[in-house]
């Protein structure tokens, strides 16, 4: 079995490590029509402060949550 590289790990804001992989990460930039740095920003700040976080624990054991973040206005990117 091949191991999916990773992108990234993100702590989220519900405390769970979430690992962006290179797969992910490269539909994400398809999306989004940013850079690669720009992109994991978005999704760090997504993960980090998200608005609202819905639980899908239908497939058990497993638990999905599908983080979502609204803004409104121009957004500033800090270091």
């Amino acid at each position: 079995m091949r191991r999916r590289k990773r992108a990234a790990i993100i702590r989220a804001a519900t405390g769970d490590d979430v690992i962006v992989g290179e797969g992910e990460l490269r539909h994400a930039m398809r999306h989004f029509m940013l850079p690669r740095d720009l992109v994991l920003a978005l999704i760090e700040r997504i993960l980090e402060h998200p608005t609202v976080v819905l639980a899908d624990d239908k497939s058990e054991p497993h638990e999905y949550r599908l983080f979502y973040r609204l803004d409104d206005g121009p957004t500033c990117w800090r270091s």
